[in-house]
C-alpha cells in the first residue's frame, strides 16, 4: 500500500466515523421527539380528564342551584385576577 493510498483509506476512515456521529445524532434527537410525542399525547390525556371533570362539576354546581353561571363567572373573573393580571390562568402567584 502506497502513502497516497493510505491517506484515502484515513480520510474516507474519518468521514465514516463522521457519519457514524451523525447517525447517532439523529437517532439520539429520534428518540427524544419520541419521548417528547409521548408526553405530549399523555399531557392531552390528563387535559381531556381534567376538563370532563370540571364540566362535570360545573354542571352538577348550576344544576343543584350551588351557583349560578354569572356567580361562576364572577368568581372566575375574581379569582383570575388575584395575580393582578387578566390573562386566563392560574399561576399561583399572590
Amino acid at each position: 500500500m502506497g502513502i497516497l493510498d493510505a491517506i484515502i483509506d484515513l480520510n474516507q476512515y474519518k468521514r465514516i466515523g463522521a457519519l457514524e456521529d451523525k447517525s447517532k445524532y439523529v437517532d439520539n434527537n429520534s428518540n427524544s421527539i419520541y419521548r417528547h410525542e409521548m408526553l405530549i399525547m399523555e399531557l392531552e390525556k390528563k387535559i381531556e380528564q381534567m376538563a370532563l371533570l370540571f364540566r362535570t362539576l360545573y354542571d352538577l354546581g348550576v344544576e343543584k342551584g350551588l351557583f349560578t353561571k354569572d356567580e361562576f363567572k364572577n368568581m372566575y373573573d375574581k379569582i383570575d385576577l388575584e395575580d393582578g393580571i387578566k390573562d386566563g390562568k392560574l399561576t399561583g402567584k399572590k
